[in-house]
């Protein structure tokens, strides 16, 4: 099983990817994962434990959904990304994620971010 996606590992010339899954088997994704890739919804399964800085920055990603799992979000995982625009952050209530995106809420300032129970 992968446990960890890698930096940079997904190249910039990928056709719009309208949804993408990651698994809880991935603990880690690492810095840059996924930086300039063209993403439309990301959902991060329960069991994936970080986020690395700039990830997802550049992503052009437009919902995602970050599980109760996650304990740590680098320093600009979403930066310059259509969520700080008008896109949908999912967290769970009371989680780790939550607390990130309470803290830097002026950087999504135009993002629904979305608490479920």
């Amino acid at each position: 099983n992968v446990t960890t996606i890698g930096s940079a590992v997904i190249v910039t010339e990928l056709e719009n990817i309208d949804k993408l899954i990651i698994p809880g088997t991935v603990k880690k994704i690492e810095r840059s994962a996924f930086n300039e890739t063209p993403l439309g919804e990301v959902i991060i399964e329960e069991g994936v434990e970080e986020i690395g800085d700039y990830a997802f920055s550049d992503s052009y990603c437009t919902e995602i959904y970050i599980p109760e799992s996650v304990k740590y979000i680098g320093e600009f995982a979403f930066s310059s990304s259509e969520l700080n625009t008008d896109g949908k952050i999912y967290i769970k209530k009371g989680s780790y994620a939550e607390e990130y995106f309470s803290q830097y809420n002026s950087e999504y300032d135009g993002a629904k971010i979305i608490v479920q129970e």
